[in-house]
Protein backbone atom coordinates (compact mmCIF):
# COMPACT_ATOMS: atom_id res chain seq x y z
CA UNK A 1 0.00 0.00 0.00
CA UNK A 2 1.68 3.50 -0.94
CA UNK A 3 2.24 5.76 1.99
CA UNK A 4 0.46 8.69 2.41
CA UNK A 5 2.13 12.08 0.18
CA UNK A 6 3.78 14.02 3.36
CA UNK A 7 4.79 17.76 3.67
CA UNK A 8 8.30 18.73 4.35
CA UNK A 9 7.05 22.15 4.98
CA UNK A 10 4.02 24.31 5.83
CA UNK A 11 1.87 25.32 3.16
CA UNK A 12 0.00 28.29 3.14
CA UNK A 13 -3.72 28.09 1.94
CA UNK A 14 -6.09 30.97 1.65
CA UNK A 15 -8.91 32.12 -0.06
CA UNK A 16 -11.46 35.49 0.11
CA UNK A 17 -15.01 36.10 -0.83
CA UNK A 18 -15.17 39.89 -1.62
CA UNK A 19 -19.07 39.70 -0.74
CA UNK A 20 -18.95 37.54 2.53
CA UNK A 21 -15.91 39.64 3.68
CA UNK A 22 -13.83 37.34 5.15
CA UNK A 23 -11.02 35.15 4.46
CA UNK A 24 -9.01 31.70 4.74
CA UNK A 25 -5.40 31.73 5.90
CA UNK A 26 -4.14 28.41 7.57
CA UNK A 27 -0.88 26.45 8.15
CA UNK A 28 0.10 24.28 10.81
CA UNK A 29 -0.71 20.81 10.06
CA UNK A 30 0.41 18.13 7.88
CA UNK A 31 -0.65 14.63 7.59
CA UNK A 32 2.59 13.02 9.25
CA UNK A 33 3.02 12.23 13.01
CA UNK A 34 6.41 15.47 13.20
CA UNK A 35 3.35 17.92 13.59
CA UNK A 36 0.79 16.02 16.09
CA UNK A 37 1.33 18.33 18.61
CA UNK A 38 -1.03 20.60 16.86
CA UNK A 39 -3.44 17.53 16.61
CA UNK A 40 -6.20 17.30 19.55
CA UNK A 41 -4.72 14.31 21.32
CA UNK A 42 -8.66 12.57 21.08
CA UNK A 43 -7.73 13.09 17.27
CA UNK A 44 -4.15 12.23 16.70
CA UNK A 45 -4.87 8.43 15.38
CA UNK A 46 -6.46 9.59 12.17
CA UNK A 47 -3.23 11.63 11.61
CA UNK A 48 -0.61 9.42 10.68
CA UNK A 49 -0.31 5.69 8.10
CA UNK A 50 1.54 3.77 11.00
CA UNK A 51 -1.74 4.99 13.25
CA UNK A 52 -4.39 4.08 11.23
CA UNK A 53 -2.83 1.04 10.10
CA UNK A 54 -2.35 0.02 13.69
CA UNK A 55 -5.56 1.18 14.81
CA UNK A 56 -7.28 -0.57 11.71
CA UNK A 57 -5.68 -3.83 11.72
CA UNK A 58 -6.49 -4.10 16.08
CA UNK A 59 -10.23 -3.71 15.40
CA UNK A 60 -10.34 -6.14 12.85
CA UNK A 61 -9.73 -3.90 9.60
CA UNK A 62 -8.51 -5.33 6.27
CA UNK A 63 -5.52 -3.50 4.59
CA UNK A 64 -7.09 -2.71 1.75
CA UNK A 65 -9.46 -0.20 3.71
CA UNK A 66 -7.02 2.33 3.72
CA UNK A 67 -6.98 2.52 0.15
CA UNK A 68 -11.11 2.17 -0.62
CA UNK A 69 -10.95 5.58 1.52
CA UNK A 70 -8.12 7.52 -0.41
CA UNK A 71 -10.01 6.39 -3.55
CA UNK A 72 -13.41 7.47 -2.41
CA UNK A 73 -12.09 10.67 -1.49
CA UNK A 74 -10.22 11.27 -4.49
CA UNK A 75 -14.22 10.47 -5.91
CA UNK A 76 -15.65 13.10 -3.96
CA UNK A 77 -12.86 15.50 -5.06
CA UNK A 78 -14.11 14.87 -8.59
CA UNK A 79 -17.49 15.97 -7.82
CA UNK A 80 -16.32 19.37 -6.27
CA UNK A 81 -17.39 22.49 -7.96
CA UNK A 82 -14.26 24.38 -8.77
CA UNK A 83 -15.98 27.82 -8.45
CA UNK A 84 -18.15 27.06 -5.77
CA UNK A 85 -16.57 24.61 -3.71
CA UNK A 86 -19.54 22.83 -3.36
CA UNK A 87 -20.43 19.13 -3.55
CA UNK A 88 -23.41 17.27 -4.96
CA UNK A 89 -26.77 18.98 -6.63
CA UNK A 90 -29.60 19.36 -5.29
CA UNK A 91 -28.02 19.40 -1.57
CA UNK A 92 -25.03 20.98 -1.79
CA UNK A 93 -24.90 22.13 1.73
CA UNK A 94 -25.79 18.63 3.18
CA UNK A 95 -23.10 16.40 0.66
CA UNK A 96 -20.46 19.20 1.24
CA UNK A 97 -20.94 18.65 4.59
CA UNK A 98 -20.62 14.94 4.65
CA UNK A 99 -17.95 14.89 2.26
CA UNK A 100 -16.13 17.24 4.44
CA UNK A 101 -16.53 14.92 7.11
CA UNK A 102 -14.88 12.46 5.02
CA UNK A 103 -12.15 14.26 4.82
CA UNK A 104 -11.39 15.33 8.04
CA UNK A 105 -11.96 11.53 8.86
CA UNK A 106 -8.67 11.04 7.19
CA UNK A 107 -7.12 14.09 8.68
CA UNK A 108 -7.11 16.03 5.53
CA UNK A 109 -7.21 19.29 6.65
CA UNK A 110 -6.44 22.91 4.89
CA UNK A 111 -2.73 22.18 4.51
CA UNK A 112 -3.42 18.42 3.43
CA UNK A 113 -1.02 18.13 -0.05
CA UNK A 114 -3.71 16.25 -2.16
CA UNK A 115 -7.25 17.26 -0.34
CA UNK A 116 -6.28 20.45 1.08
CA UNK A 117 -7.57 22.48 -1.50
CA UNK A 118 -10.59 20.88 -1.41
CA UNK A 119 -10.88 20.84 2.20
CA UNK A 120 -10.87 25.01 2.21
CA UNK A 121 -13.14 25.17 -1.00
CA UNK A 122 -15.75 23.12 0.70
CA UNK A 123 -15.51 24.78 4.34
CA UNK A 124 -15.61 28.28 2.50
CA UNK A 125 -19.02 27.42 0.67
CA UNK A 126 -20.72 26.43 4.29
CA UNK A 127 -19.19 29.10 5.76
CA UNK A 128 -20.55 31.20 2.82
CA UNK A 129 -24.08 29.82 3.19
CA UNK A 130 -24.36 30.72 6.76
CA UNK A 131 -23.09 34.46 6.45
CA UNK A 132 -25.62 34.98 3.14
CA UNK A 133 -28.95 33.12 4.71
CA UNK A 134 -29.28 33.97 8.28
CA UNK A 135 -27.30 31.37 9.48
CA UNK A 136 -29.27 28.86 8.24
CA UNK A 137 -26.58 26.68 6.72
CA UNK A 138 -29.09 25.17 3.66
CA UNK A 139 -29.21 25.35 -0.04
CA UNK A 140 -32.14 26.73 -0.62
CA UNK A 141 -32.86 30.01 0.47
CA UNK A 142 -34.43 30.74 4.09
CA UNK A 143 -35.07 27.44 5.80
CA UNK A 144 -34.66 25.90 2.82
CA UNK A 145 -37.32 22.97 2.13
CA UNK A 146 -38.26 20.34 5.00
CA UNK A 147 -35.08 18.32 4.22
CA UNK A 148 -32.78 20.95 4.40
CA UNK A 149 -33.26 20.47 8.24
CA UNK A 150 -30.94 17.53 7.26
CA UNK A 151 -28.51 19.85 5.96
CA UNK A 152 -27.76 22.38 8.71
CA UNK A 153 -27.10 19.67 11.27
CA UNK A 154 -24.53 18.15 8.73
CA UNK A 155 -22.97 21.52 7.92
CA UNK A 156 -22.65 22.30 11.52
CA UNK A 157 -21.66 18.91 12.37
CA UNK A 158 -18.81 19.34 9.92
CA UNK A 159 -17.85 22.68 10.74
CA UNK A 160 -17.80 22.11 14.24
CA UNK A 161 -14.89 19.42 13.36
CA UNK A 162 -12.94 21.44 11.25
CA UNK A 163 -12.82 24.16 14.17
CA UNK A 164 -11.74 21.20 16.54
CA UNK A 165 -9.12 20.19 14.30
CA UNK A 166 -7.46 23.48 13.34
CA UNK A 167 -7.99 25.66 16.66
CA UNK A 168 -5.11 23.84 17.98
CA UNK A 169 -2.55 25.00 15.48
CA UNK A 170 -3.07 28.60 16.30
CA UNK A 171 -4.21 29.19 12.93
CA UNK A 172 -8.11 29.02 13.22
CA UNK A 173 -10.32 29.74 10.53
CA UNK A 174 -11.64 33.69 10.51
CA UNK A 175 -15.05 34.04 11.21
CA UNK A 176 -15.50 29.95 12.26
CA UNK A 177 -16.30 30.52 15.76
CA UNK A 178 -18.67 32.99 15.61
CA UNK A 179 -20.58 31.14 12.42
CA UNK A 180 -20.83 28.16 14.63
CA UNK A 181 -22.49 30.27 17.26
CA UNK A 182 -25.31 31.62 15.39
CA UNK A 183 -25.47 27.97 13.70
CA UNK A 184 -25.53 25.98 17.06
CA UNK A 185 -27.78 28.76 18.12
CA UNK A 186 -30.37 27.70 15.32
CA UNK A 187 -30.73 24.04 16.46
CA UNK A 188 -30.80 25.15 19.72
CA UNK A 189 -33.68 27.22 19.23
CA UNK A 190 -35.15 24.31 16.97
CA UNK A 191 -35.75 21.87 19.31
CA UNK A 192 -39.74 20.95 20.26
CA UNK A 193 -40.89 20.58 23.95
CA UNK A 194 -40.45 17.04 23.75
CA UNK A 195 -36.92 17.10 23.38
CA UNK A 196 -36.71 15.97 19.71
CA UNK A 197 -36.77 18.17 16.28
CA UNK A 198 -38.65 18.17 13.39
CA UNK A 199 -38.95 19.15 9.59
CA UNK A 200 -38.07 22.80 9.48
CA UNK A 201 -36.73 24.43 12.24
CA UNK A 202 -40.20 25.00 13.78
CA UNK A 203 -41.99 21.87 14.46
CA UNK A 204 -44.53 21.15 17.87
CA UNK A 205 -44.58 18.61 20.35
CA UNK A 206 -45.72 15.18 18.23
CA UNK A 207 -43.92 16.15 14.96
CA UNK A 208 -41.04 15.38 16.40
CA UNK A 209 -38.55 13.07 14.02
CA UNK A 210 -35.89 11.02 15.10
CA UNK A 211 -34.04 10.83 11.83
CA UNK A 212 -34.16 14.53 11.75
CA UNK A 213 -33.07 14.65 15.89
CA UNK A 214 -30.40 12.31 14.98
CA UNK A 215 -28.80 14.45 13.32
CA UNK A 216 -29.02 17.48 15.30
CA UNK A 217 -27.44 15.80 18.23
CA UNK A 218 -24.46 14.51 16.55
CA UNK A 219 -24.09 17.77 15.52
CA UNK A 220 -24.76 19.34 19.07
CA UNK A 221 -22.25 16.88 20.05
CA UNK A 222 -19.82 17.62 18.00
CA UNK A 223 -20.35 21.32 18.89
CA UNK A 224 -19.68 20.33 22.64
CA UNK A 225 -16.25 18.77 21.60
CA UNK A 226 -15.01 21.75 20.73
CA UNK A 227 -14.46 23.28 24.30
CA UNK A 228 -16.54 26.34 23.54
CA UNK A 229 -19.72 26.81 25.42
CA UNK A 230 -22.17 27.25 22.96
CA UNK A 231 -25.19 28.67 24.79
CA UNK A 232 -27.94 25.86 25.70
CA UNK A 233 -26.41 23.01 23.86
CA UNK A 234 -25.74 20.69 27.35
CA UNK A 235 -29.07 21.30 28.11
CA UNK A 236 -30.57 20.16 24.80
CA UNK A 237 -28.44 16.97 24.65
CA UNK A 238 -29.62 16.15 27.89
CA UNK A 239 -32.94 16.55 26.90
CA UNK A 240 -32.77 14.80 24.20
CA UNK A 241 -31.52 11.52 25.71
CA UNK A 242 -33.48 11.36 28.75
CA UNK A 243 -36.56 12.75 27.51
CA UNK A 244 -37.01 12.26 23.82
CA UNK A 245 -34.97 9.02 23.36
CA UNK A 246 -37.02 6.94 25.88
CA UNK A 247 -40.11 8.37 24.79
CA UNK A 248 -40.12 6.95 21.23
CA UNK A 249 -38.86 3.72 21.92
CA UNK A 250 -41.44 0.94 21.44
CA UNK A 251 -42.00 -2.32 23.68
CA UNK A 252 -39.71 -4.71 21.16
CA UNK A 253 -36.93 -2.37 21.96
CA UNK A 254 -37.52 0.03 18.34
CA UNK A 255 -37.14 3.14 17.67
CA UNK A 256 -40.12 5.39 16.32
CA UNK A 257 -39.93 7.48 13.53
CA UNK A 258 -42.93 9.58 15.07
CA UNK A 259 -43.87 9.81 18.62
CA UNK A 260 -47.55 8.77 17.73
CA UNK A 261 -46.47 6.13 15.67
CA UNK A 262 -47.25 2.61 17.38
CA UNK A 263 -44.08 1.12 16.07
CA UNK A 264 -40.44 1.66 15.87
CA UNK A 265 -38.38 1.08 12.97
CA UNK A 266 -34.64 -1.02 12.55
CA UNK A 267 -33.36 2.09 10.61
CA UNK A 268 -33.88 4.67 13.14
CA UNK A 269 -32.64 2.04 16.03
CA UNK A 270 -29.00 2.82 15.18
CA UNK A 271 -29.65 6.53 15.39
CA UNK A 272 -30.79 6.41 18.67
CA UNK A 273 -27.90 3.75 20.29
CA UNK A 274 -25.35 6.14 18.84
CA UNK A 275 -27.06 9.44 20.24
CA UNK A 276 -27.41 7.33 24.00
CA UNK A 277 -23.76 6.57 23.17
CA UNK A 278 -22.39 10.03 22.55
CA UNK A 279 -24.10 11.41 25.66
CA UNK A 280 -23.27 8.87 28.67
CA UNK A 281 -26.29 6.95 28.48
CA UNK A 282 -24.85 3.43 27.03
CA UNK A 283 -25.26 0.75 29.00
CA UNK A 284 -29.02 2.39 29.81
CA UNK A 285 -32.00 0.04 30.56
CA UNK A 286 -33.15 1.62 26.74
CA UNK A 287 -29.94 0.86 25.33
CA UNK A 288 -29.99 -2.36 26.16
CA UNK A 289 -33.11 -3.24 25.05
CA UNK A 290 -32.13 -1.24 21.64
CA UNK A 291 -29.15 -3.11 21.07
CA UNK A 292 -30.94 -6.27 21.46
CA UNK A 293 -33.58 -5.77 18.78
CA UNK A 294 -30.74 -4.49 16.80
CA UNK A 295 -28.89 -7.22 17.28
CA UNK A 296 -31.66 -9.34 15.73
CA UNK A 297 -32.85 -6.98 13.60
CA UNK A 298 -29.32 -6.81 11.43
CA UNK A 299 -27.82 -10.32 12.04
CA UNK A 300 -26.79 -10.79 8.73
CA UNK A 301 -25.75 -7.68 7.96
CA UNK A 302 -25.02 -6.50 3.95
CA UNK A 303 -24.95 -2.82 2.33
CA UNK A 304 -27.89 -3.78 0.23
CA UNK A 305 -29.74 0.35 0.95
CA UNK A 306 -33.07 0.75 0.46
CA UNK A 307 -34.96 4.45 -0.54
CA UNK A 308 -32.07 5.95 1.89
CA UNK A 309 -28.75 4.66 0.31
CA UNK A 310 -26.03 3.18 3.15
CA UNK A 311 -27.87 5.36 6.30
CA UNK A 312 -28.55 2.33 8.39
CA UNK A 313 -25.76 0.76 7.82
CA UNK A 314 -23.78 4.29 8.43
CA UNK A 315 -25.10 4.49 12.42
CA UNK A 316 -25.03 0.50 12.78
CA UNK A 317 -21.38 0.43 12.18
CA UNK A 318 -20.82 3.34 14.74
CA UNK A 319 -22.71 1.90 17.06
CA UNK A 320 -21.41 -1.81 17.44
CA UNK A 321 -17.73 0.09 16.96
CA UNK A 322 -18.15 2.03 20.26
CA UNK A 323 -20.21 -1.07 21.85
CA UNK A 324 -17.15 -3.37 20.83
CA UNK A 325 -16.71 -6.57 22.09
CA UNK A 326 -18.39 -9.48 20.28
CA UNK A 327 -21.13 -7.38 19.03
CA UNK A 328 -18.54 -6.07 17.12
CA UNK A 329 -16.24 -8.72 15.83
CA UNK A 330 -19.12 -10.07 14.52
CA UNK A 331 -20.63 -7.15 12.50
CA UNK A 332 -17.09 -5.89 11.56
CA UNK A 333 -16.34 -9.62 10.04
CA UNK A 334 -19.51 -10.22 7.96
CA UNK A 335 -19.91 -6.32 7.01
CA UNK A 336 -16.54 -4.52 6.00
CA UNK A 337 -15.84 -7.33 3.54
CA UNK A 338 -19.16 -6.40 1.56
CA UNK A 339 -18.80 -2.83 2.20
CA UNK A 340 -15.17 -3.07 0.17
CA UNK A 341 -16.36 -5.34 -2.23
CA UNK A 342 -19.13 -3.29 -2.88
CA UNK A 343 -16.68 -0.29 -4.06
CA UNK A 344 -16.69 0.62 -7.85
CA UNK A 345 -13.80 1.13 -9.96
CA UNK A 346 -13.85 4.94 -9.80
CA UNK A 347 -13.72 5.07 -5.98
CA UNK A 348 -17.58 5.53 -5.50
CA UNK A 349 -20.76 3.72 -4.34
CA UNK A 350 -23.19 2.91 -6.60
CA UNK A 351 -25.30 0.29 -4.79
CA UNK A 352 -28.97 0.43 -4.76
CA UNK A 353 -30.77 2.67 -3.16
CA UNK A 354 -30.35 6.29 -2.35
CA UNK A 355 -32.43 7.95 -5.10
CA UNK A 356 -31.96 11.68 -6.55
CA UNK A 357 -29.15 13.65 -8.22
CA UNK A 358 -27.11 13.20 -4.75
CA UNK A 359 -28.02 9.82 -3.98
CA UNK A 360 -24.08 8.32 -5.23
CA UNK A 361 -22.20 11.12 -3.33
CA UNK A 362 -24.24 10.44 -0.20
CA UNK A 363 -23.15 6.75 0.19
CA UNK A 364 -19.84 7.43 -0.86
CA UNK A 365 -19.58 9.69 1.83
CA UNK A 366 -21.55 7.66 4.50
CA UNK A 367 -18.89 4.47 3.12
CA UNK A 368 -15.57 6.49 3.91
CA UNK A 369 -16.75 7.33 7.04
CA UNK A 370 -17.52 3.94 7.73
CA UNK A 371 -14.48 2.67 6.69
CA UNK A 372 -12.81 5.31 8.97
CA UNK A 373 -14.49 4.06 11.93
CA UNK A 374 -11.66 2.24 13.00
CA UNK A 375 -8.94 4.77 13.88
CA UNK A 376 -11.13 7.88 13.29
CA UNK A 377 -11.80 10.25 16.40
CA UNK A 378 -15.83 10.32 16.47
CA UNK A 379 -16.47 13.73 17.51
CA UNK A 380 -19.37 12.10 18.74
CA UNK A 381 -18.13 9.96 21.16
CA UNK A 382 -16.15 9.46 24.36
CA UNK A 383 -14.75 6.00 23.55
CA UNK A 384 -11.62 7.29 23.02
CA UNK A 385 -8.91 8.50 25.27
CA UNK A 386 -8.96 12.07 26.79
CA UNK A 387 -11.88 12.99 25.13
CA UNK A 388 -14.11 15.43 27.22
CA UNK A 389 -17.14 13.46 28.98
CA UNK A 390 -20.75 14.17 29.97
Amino acid sequence: MPEIDMMGDLTMVSMADSDAGFGMSMSGFSNDVSNMGAIPAQMRSRCSMSERMKRLRESGGEDRAERAVRNGLEYLTAQQDKESGAIGHEYKVGMTGLSLLAYLGHCETPESPKFGDSVVKAAVYLMERALKNDAYLVTKEGKGDIHSTYEHAIGVYALAELYTMTKASGNEIPKLESVLKKCVAKIVEAQDPMGGWSYGFDGGSGSEDMSVSGWMIQALKAAYNTGKKFRGVDRALDKAVENYLPAIQDSKGAFKYRPDLPDGKASLTGAALLSMQIWNEMGSGPYNKGLAYLNKAYANPSPSPGNHGLYDEYYNTQVYFMHGGKEWDNYNSKFQPKLLDSQQSDGSWKIGGAKGADGVIMNTAWAILMLEVYYRYLPTTDKVADLKNK
